[in-house]
């Protein structure tokens, strides 16, 4: 916590109107420590990644991106799925959550199709699921 850099967050949520750390993130996910990616290929089942395209807190888009780069790289031999959706927060759960309106794209116009996403989701995730 000593190098977290709090005040920047803090400025920046303000700033935009909404929580977010996507910028602290993304230098990461594009080029991580060595010692801190997950060998997702040594998994033994089956994969479901979901993300969106407003989360701001960091870049899950992208991360599940990379995920899917390393998975066909190794030849990974289970399944897996990427879900991907325009409208979200980084609280992508099938329910409403008073902390979801920290999230520019959890409230006004993009309420209902935030929550239709979440809703999609957990019909793919069940299905996804059922099939093991």
């Amino acid at each position: 916590m000593a190098k977290f850099p709090l005040g920047q967050v803090l400025r920046q949520s303000l700033r935009n109107r909404e929580m977010g750390m996507y910028d602290l993130y993304l230098p990461l996910v594009e080029q991580p420590e060595p010692a801190a990616v997950i060998r997702v290929e040594d998994i033994t089942g089956p994969i479901l990644l979901i993300s969106s395209k407003m989360d701001t807190m960091w870049p899950s888009e992208r991360a599940a991106e990379k995920i899917l780069e390393r998975l066909r790289a190794h030849d990974f031999p289970y399944a897996y799925q990427h879900l991907s959706y325009d409208y979200g927060s980084h609280l992508f759960v099938p329910m409403e959550l008073p902390s979801a309106k920290l999230f520019r794209s959890e409230r006004g116009k993009n309420r209902e199709p935030a929550r239709k996403a979440r809703m999609d989701s957990l019909e793919k995730t069940l299905a996804f699921v059922g099939q093991w």
